[in-house]
């Protein structure tokens, strides 16, 4: 590389010499090299004022910047602002400053240029409404009455500069404060530590937060609205529980946990708690499931459950995960969205630690098996692509790299995988990291050479395609391993040991191997022939394997004490077709097994793939799985009823109305929509309204109506349509609308509401809704409203009327 360098000089030397004068003033902070972005200075300190014009949602704001020049000297600051950012003014320590823009940029011309070191503050007062990172939830037509206003940011990735003009890349960090004015009646959330919240005599108030130790500037954040907060401690940390004031009962299901998450994480990784508190708050219309903003992690509310809620979905992983970034992703941040995987990887797989050590292994195990089976269908559909590439690609950083972490704890050991992280957590607090930063701090605490390993899981892509084949032959079982992925430069032959156990009918054997080659063979001398052989012991390593075994092998492999083995053989054994005398056999097997199997998560594979079992036997199983102690089972169950003779699913289902589980509810109701509908319709009525946790009995609700075509209940299908219910839910009812004969009043109410709503998915469905009802009521009703509609509605408006409106849009 370098004589090539020394090669390049002379025509370097003439490029300079050429009439490119642009070029020559462009300045190296300017060229996109890839990777982090150049800054020439650092932001030490953030404060923001704010008030808000809820009815025209807008931002009106003053940020104060306290900069560190990093220049020599620095004749201009370069800043993120949404181009649609009105600038009232900007002064540059109290001097008025003259800025350019080009898009999404903002550029501050220094009065004065500053020398490397040099401390100044540029103040910014501005207006804007944001397209995007601050989001104004202000519900409006039938049922807004009883839905919630706030207003919150999400700043991740780059969001925040649309509301707050700012360096809004992650590989610069600093101290920030917020002040705020809202309503008085509501309560405002944002990072670090309350100062103040002052009462205003024009019924507001302005609250105050300051956040003393610096993060990344896409963590800053607020959360305003009608709030009850719920205060906790874990070993001194002050602890906030956001919610709503009409759904006490929904806090400690939901955030009761909170202390055991924290602790574990700080014992385990061995570092405290790194903030001054730690707050949770709900919001509503969130896009995401949680963010982890600094001291306060935002949360969708759909995670919010009571204890019956806890049956269908526990919100602990959730929790977890967003508190483990308090320590990946913002006491450490990457410094380049590259390396984003170091804190998602994390956070999932930390989350998963915890929930496995909180309610057993086997959590954790299918929780690793479900993100290698992610990380497998992803390669199909997206290609293989490395973690550390920044592609963006979710299971890479999420899944991918929680399953590679897992591998990396098991290579190098338990104890020797949390003192890495450890020393990875001290050594860059506070600070930017890399790839490489994780690596050298693993060698440096394990003493281990791992460039293999990153290069292979974390540079590279894909994964081993193992074919193995044994042999039983005087006394010894022969192993021959093949890898067959395609080589190529993104995914090599790959190095790895492979914990092997053979199962005897007194004892088990365990060895491990390690593959390296396009072909490796492995003999084992043993006293007698196994019964059945495990590849990979626990599932640890990234893989596809085909590994053929007799049904007997596997039948015997249900045996093994390891939740996974057993998971694993109930798939194989579902992808055999074998002769009818073995079928016969293989499905008393997988019976008897069902009926002793411990684990939830077997049992519920077994249900799934009932359809690969002899008839009479299957139906027996789906009985007992309705009986299940399980939701999931139960669900399962429900879901393959079909296979129960019509005249015992009713009186099998039917109790099931009743059951605890709201998913379960909704599964029966669909199943005896399809199959009896003999005195549903009543039970409807009386199930009108409820909707379970995330609207799942809503939902289960309307495909049964759709279902049974129960047109009698289109004036109760109305009523899921207004905004009481979340947008898929108002949408999923405009599609049962469609779907029933029915016209009445509240239905055509309903249709000229939805199709001026502001969301694409409820207009679009409301719009199919109105193709479908067309009469000449309708049409007048819809040529009026036309005429005080505009953008998007009056287009679809018109598109109806036309006769153009298709259903796919």
């Amino acid at each position: 590389m370098l004589l090539r360098l020394l090669c390049l000089l002379p025509f370097c030397l003439l490029a300079t010499l050429l009439p490119f004068r642009q070029a020559a003033s462009q300045s190296i902070f300017d060229i996109n090299f890839g990777g982090a972005r150049s800054h020439p200075f650092d932001v030490q300190h953030i404060a923001v004022e704010l008030r808000f014009n809820l009815e025209r949602k807008e931002v009106i704001g003053m940020v104060q910047h306290r900069v560190r020049s990093l220049g020599n000297p620095l004749a201009f600051l370069r800043l993120d602002a949404v181009a649609n950012m009105n600038f009232t003014a900007i002064t540059v320590d109290g001097q008025s400053a003259q800025y350019q823009r080009s898009g999404d940029t903002l550029t501050v011309m220094l009065p004065t240029p500053r020398p490397y070191g040099d401390t100044f503050t540029v103040a910014i007062s501005y207006d804007v409404i944001p397209k995007k990172g601050l989001y104004f939830i202000t519900p409006k037509g039938r049922g807004a009455r009883r839905q919630r206003s706030q207003i919150w940011t999400q700043g991740e990735a780059q969001d925040n500069h649309y509301w707050l003009p700012m360096y809004d890349y992650p590989n610069d960090r600093a101290t920030s404060e917020l002040t705020a004015t809202i309503p008085a009646n509501w309560k405002l959330l944002s990072n670090g530590l309350l100062r103040s919240a002052t009462p205003n005599p024009d019924g507001t108030a302005t609250w105050h937060w300051s956040q003393t130790k610096d993060h990344a500037g896409y963590l800053i954040m607020l959360a305003a609205g009608d709030y009850s907060v719920t205060h906790d401690t874990a070993d001194g940390v002050p602890l906030e529980y956001w919610s709503y004031p009409d759904m006490p009962e929904r806090v400690a299901p939901t955030f009761g946990r909170t202390p055991q998450v924290l602790r574990y994480l700080a014992a385990m990784l061995g570092v405290p708690y790194p903030w001054e508190k730690y707050g949770q708050v709900m919001i509503a219309n969130f896009m995401y499931g949680g963010m982890e903003n600094t001291t306060a992690t935002t949360l969708n509310d759909y995670a919010l459950v009571d204890e019956r809620g806890l049956v269908d979905y526990n919100p602990d992983e959730l929790i977890a995960h967003e508190a483990a970034h308090q320590w990946f992703g913002d006491l450490v941040t990457n410094r380049s969205w590259g390396h984003l995987w170091i804190h998602e990887s994390y956070a999932t797989y930390l989350a998963a630690r915890f929930c496995g050590n909180h309610y057993g292994d086997d959590v954790l195990a299918k929780e690793m098996y479900d993100a290698g089976a992610t990380a497998e269908e992803t390669d199909k559909w997206a290609g293989r692509n490395p973690i550390a590439n920044g592609n963006g690609i979710t299971a890479n950083i999420y899944q991918r790299g929680a399953r590679v972490l897992h591998m990396l704890s098991h290579l190098v050991g338990e104890s020797q995988f949390w003192r890495a992280n450890r020393l990875f957590l001290q050594r860059h607090a506070h600070g930017l990291v890399e790839t490489n930063d994780l690596k050298i701090a693993f060698e440096d605490a394990t003493g281990l050479n791992l460039d293999w390993f990153f290069q292979q899981w974390v540079y590279g892509a894909g994964m081993p395609q193992f074919v193995v084949e044994k042999t039983w032959e005087d006394g010894q079982l022969q192993l021959i391993v093949r890898q067959t992925q395609t080589i190529d430069s993104l995914t090599g032959l790959f190095r790895a040991p492979v914990p092997m156990e053979f199962h005897l009918t007194d004892r088990v054997v365990a060895d491990t191997i390690w593959v390296a080659h396009a072909a490796d063979t492995f003999r084992f001398p043993l006293p007698s022939q196994p019964k059945f052989v495990i590849f990979d012991a626990g599932e640890v390593l990234l893989k596809t394997v085909e590994f053929r075994r007799t049904a007997d092998e596997l039948l015997a492999q249900l045996q093994s004490p390891r939740m996974i083995d057993r998971l694993l053989a109930v798939k194989e054994l579902a992808r055999m077709k074998p002769p009818k005398r073995d079928a016969e056999n293989k499905g008393r097997g997988i019976a008897e097994q069902f009926r002793r199997e411990p684990s939830p998560f077997v049992r519920r594979e077994m249900i799934s793939r009932i359809g690969t079992i002899e008839e009479e036997i299957g139906r027996e199983m789906v009985a007992q799985a309705l009986r299940d102690p399980d939701a999931e089972v139960r669900k399962e169950g429900v879901e393959n009823a079909w296979m129960l003779q019509n005249e015992e699913r009713p009186a099998l289902l039917r109790p099931l109305l009743r059951d605890s589980s709201y998913s379960v509810i909704a599964a029966t109701l669909g199943m005896l929509a399809t199959t009896d509908t003999t005195g549903l319709e009543a039970y409807l009525l009386e199930m009108k309204g409820k909707k379970g946790r995330r609207d799942r009995l809503a939902q289960g609700w309307l495909n049964a109506v759709t279902a049974g075509k129960f047109s009698r209940l289109a004036d109760a299908v109305a009523e899921y349509t207004t905004a009481d219910f979340s947008n898929h839910t108002r949408a999923d009812a405009y599609q049962t609308l469609s779907a029933l004969d029915t016209a009445t009043t509240a239905t055509r109410a309903a249709i000229l509401d939805g199709i001026v709503d502001e969301s694409d998915r409820v207009r679009n469905a409301a719009a199919t809704a109105a193709a479908r009802h067309l009469d000449e009521d309708l049409r007048a009703r819809l040529q009026s409203l036309q005429q005080t509609t505009l953008g998007e509605s009056q287009q679809v408006i018109e598109k109806v009327l036309e006769g153009d409106w298709e259903e796919e849009e």
